[in-house]
């Protein structure tokens, strides 16, 4: 299970996130979904370590706590897509690949999420399209196994038909027994599948939280 509990952050002096306390047990997707504003990609970075960010509380990982790990030790076990990762033009992108010792199977991982293999020749992230980006980090997130999946705004830039296979590799994710956080102002990600439970974040603080029936509230919520 991964589990959160209490858990308070600041960015400077300004309090981002407070008293939030939040579960995925293997095998489950939780959306957490809200205004813009309101936390959601703050309480991605907590869960991380970002050093830009305090943070009190307490983040558990099966038995493991692992508040205060490096990130560099939480991302062996906890794969986080950014909703704006950067740009790094000067390291290609297959030589990214190539020092992640990635295999040949990559391949047909970009025939199945239609990624032109043109960008292999790109610096990393360097000149894609929005919906590029979004197939890339989710390509990212099936090269290794981990036991918890955290995805910002994953469907922002896809088509329908991507949108259609992202929600597979969820539904795979899961059926492996994998913890699966899907952060979104929008539900059309989850027309095909269900989560388990939604959380939704207002002013820093979860103020509901449920099953699916709390998808007609995320709608509200403009991209």
């Amino acid at each position: 299970m991964f589990k959160i509990t209490k858990l308070n952050a600041w960015i400077e002096d300004k309090r981002i996130l407070e008293d939030i306390n939040l579960e995925v047990r293997p095998g489950e997707i939780v959306l957490i979904a809200g205004p813009n504003g309101s936390g959601k990609t703050t309480l991605a970075r907590a869960i991380l370590n970002d050093p830009k960010i305090k943070k009190e509380g307490k983040i558990i990982l099966g038995e493991k706590d692992i508040t205060n790990l490096p990130t560099h030790e939480i991302s062996k076990y906890i794969y986080l897509a950014f909703q704006y990762p950067p740009d790094i033009e000067f390291l290609l992108t297959k030589d990214f690949l190539k020092e992640m010792g990635i295999s040949d199977e990559i391949y047909s991982l970009f025939d199945y999420l239609s990624l032109p293999k043109d960008i292999l020749d790109r610096g990393l992230l360097t000149g894609f399209s929005g919906g590029e980006r979004k197939k890339f980090e989710i390509l990212l997130s099936l090269l290794k196994d981990y036991n918890v999946y955290i995805f910002d705004e994953p469907d922002s830039g896809l088509d329908s038909e991507s949108i259609s296979k992202l929600s597979k590799i969820l539904v795979d994710l899961k059926n492996k027994g994998k913890c699966i956080i899907v952060i979104s102002h929008i539900s059309r990600l989850f027309i095909d599948i269900k989560p388990d439970r939604v959380y939704i974040i207002e002013r820093g603080r979860i103020k509901k939280v449920g099953g699916y029936e709390l998808l007609k509230d995320v709608e509200k919520y403009e991209v």
